[in-house]
């Protein structure tokens, strides 16, 4: 057999960088020396990984909001934040700096939907004077949900032979109709008492309006600005799928007709001159015939925080500012808006909030259109919701008559305080609602709804994180007691096997009922527990910095997401179907941000447990974690040699 001479080296490479390394590496010669230069090299790789990384999320952000698909995704990369609970330090803001991360904010997300600029439509047209003029309709490439939206009406009069065959423009109309109830107008612009002139081969005349797409919902959310009956229903409108519409109009005008004719003259000869005969009349009726292809579902995610730090972070976090990710759906090219609030939330207490809203007032700019947002009221609401499915306003700001031509900045308080034992889910919304007047007088309705990804604690410490406390304090002291640390561990490992016994019980009452939803989240929950408890069953005085804040990180990860699994479980038992997933999604965005793979020790504990072998291998530096490495390496070394020795063998008889 040849003998690799790489073989060594990859071993002690791999065994450098397993998750045990810190127990034996002590044994090797110069391994700081080559620490630091694995250090150095890795940092400039993840150096250029983090700028891919920026870049890559760059694209990913503009290629999701631009996607034809329902939901729009928004990363807004310099506040980006995927959770509450580890969230990074710098992803955090002072008082002194909210402001100016909140316009920052909301002026990446203009800037992300003006890019979709004006594009001529796809059109049908009919009636009388056809082909005698050229109409081109321009608007927005890209027209989220409810939104008004710029359109522009362009009438060419080609060049022909003929003597002054001029086109007046008379009248013209333009309206939406929703494409599944033709035939009735919605938002009619209408001009009329025109004589406005396109000379043959001259320049176009060019009008242009504001329309609307299909909106049945604003007035459901106009009345949850003073009134409580219909708050419930604003989840179905953040959730709602706006209509499929096309784009109509009318022009109505004449064309000048006129013919030569011959004259005698009194000396015999003859001249020809230019007559005006009747008009040549113009009504046509035109329709759009693809603006499928720029209707966007106004619902759209804006990243963030999302849940809420556990209790016994308020004191270190309460002051602070996280934009939260949330829900938006409304006018959504019209009106942007993003809730920032603190980053703890708990049961019979308040956090505050600011509110940033914007009037997108560029995206109406086709022609020089000059329409103001006038009327803008707005109203945060804080709802908390029973297993019964009743609901009590637990508090409401509510603002009129704002200015928001620039970004406007609302501040206040969440309260968190109910009257009911039995509230199941908290909910917050942020409704702002305004006018366009256009220049005929006609009032175009915009709005949106913003529901925050927020989450309520009890006003207890969530499971377990008293102990995680207590362990992280321990766990990384520089000198760990190896009996206190084993303490601390199955006190956090007895809390998590009580907290699976309520899960069984309440799985009890689930299957009984049939209550998928509620078995599926559970079963989650159940998953987060047990995850939980291979990391503080994986802790050891032996891991590295790294390793341990790792792994405590996750097991206040796992936790955090166990408790909203079970929030959503108390919402799918009361048959709050939107709250349960609203509490599941989140649970699920946490756990899918998990940075590293942790692998219990319980597993090689069963191995030790095995005579005589577990006791020769708890004299190797490393473990189990050596065993298995060296065993790949030694099996694929073999398992390429044998490759290599067949490929030879091929060779040598085809020649």
């Amino acid at each position: 057999m040849v003998k690799n001479k790489f073989a060594p080296f990859l071993i002690l490479l791999l065994l450098c960088v397993s998750p045990s390394h810190a127990a034996w590496t002590d044994y090797i010669p110069l391994y700081g020396t080559f620490t630091s230069v694995v250090d150095t090299a890795t940092g400039l790789l993840d150096s250029f990984s983090g700028m891919m990384d920026s870049i890559t999320g760059a694209m990913d952000s503009l290629s999701s909001f631009l996607d034809p698909d329902d939901a729009a995704i928004i990363e807004t990369d310099d506040i980006e934040n995927q959770t509450a609970i580890g969230i990074g330090d710098k992803e955090y803001f002072s008082a002194e700096e909210l402001n100016e991360a909140g316009q920052e904010s909301l002026n990446n997300v203009s800037n992300t939907v003006n890019s979709a600029y004006s594009v001529l439509l796809n059109y049908s047209v009919e009636g009388t004077g056809l082909g005698k003029i050229d109409i081109g309709l321009i608007s927005r490439d890209k027209i989220y949900g409810y939104s008004a939206f710029p359109i522009q009406m362009s009438i060419y009069k080609p060049s022909t032979t003929a003597y002054h065959d001029y086109f007046h423009l008379e009248s013209y109309s333009l309206w939406v109709e929703d494409i599944d109830d033709p035939g009735i107008k919605l938002w009619t612009y209408t001009e009329s008492g025109l004589n406005t002139i396109a000379y043959p081969g001259d320049s176009a005349i060019c009008e242009a309006t504001i329309l609307k797409a299909p909106d049945d919902k604003y007035a459901t959310v106009k009345s949850c600005l003073t009134s409580n009956s219909n708050l419930l229903e604003l989840d179905g409108i953040v959730t709602s799928q706006n209509k499929q519409f096309e784009i109509c109009g009318n022009v109505v005008g004449y064309i000048e007709n006129w013919y030569e004719v011959a004259v005698s003259n009194p000396d015999g000869s003859v001249s020809y001159v230019w007559r005006r005969g009747p008009d040549i009349p113009v009504d046509l009726d035109i329709e759009t015939t693809s603006m499928w292809k720029h209707e966007k579902n106004g619902v759209f995610s804006l990243s963030g925080a999302k849940s809420t730090l556990p209790v016994n972070d308020w004191e270190e976090y309460g002051y602070l500012w996280v934009p939260y990710a949330s829900l938006n759906q409304g006018s959504t090219s019209n009106i942007l808006a993003q809730l920032w609030a603190s980053p703890v939330h708990i049961e019979d207490s308040s956090s505050s909030y600011s509110f940033f809203a914007m009037y997108n007032a560029e995206y109406n700019c086709i022609e020089e259109l000059d329409m103001d947002l006038s009327n803008v009221d707005t109203r945060i609401v804080t709802l908390a919701v029973s297993n019964d499915s009743n609901f009590e306003v637990a508090g409401s700001s509510s603002y009129d008559n704002l200015n928001i031509g620039s970004t406007y900045k609302i501040s206040g308080n969440l309260p968190f305080i109910s009257n009911s034992d039995n509230v199941a889910s908290w909910k917050v919304y942020a409704i702002t609602y305004g006018e366009i007047v256009r220049d005929d007088g006609q009032k175009l309705p915009v709005w949106t709804v913003v529901r925050p990804w927020i989450a309520v604690n009890d006003n207890v410490q969530i499971l377990g994180l008293d102990t995680a406390t207590e362990l992280e304090d321990l766990y990384l002291d520089g000198n760990v007691n190896e009996s206190e640390l084993e303490e601390v561990k199955n006190t956090a490992i007895s809390e998590i096997e009580s907290a699976l016994d309520g899960i069984d019980q309440d799985m009890g009452y689930a299957e009984g009922n049939d209550n998928t939803d509620m078995i599926r989240v559970l079963n989650k929950a159940k998953s987060c527990l047990n995850n939980a408890e291979s990391v503080i069953k994986s802790i050891s005085s032996t891991d590295t910095e790294d390793e341990k804040t790792a792994k405590i990180n996750k097991y206040k990860l796992y936790l955090e997401a166990s408790e909203m699994y079970l929030k959503a479980s108390v919402c799918y038992k009361a048959s709050l179907d939107t709250d349960g997933e609203y509490y599941e999604d989140m649970a699920d965005e946490l756990v899918s941000k998990e940075s590293i793979v942790i692998t219990s020790d319980s597993i090689f504990d069963t191995l030790n447990d095995i005579p005589v072998i577990g006791t020769l291998v708890s004299y190797i530096p490393g473990g189990w974690w050596t065993v298995i490495i060296c065993l790949c390496l030694i099996g694929g070394y073999y398992y390429l040699e044998n490759d290599k020795k067949k490929g030879s063998k091929g060779w040598s008889k085809k020649y």
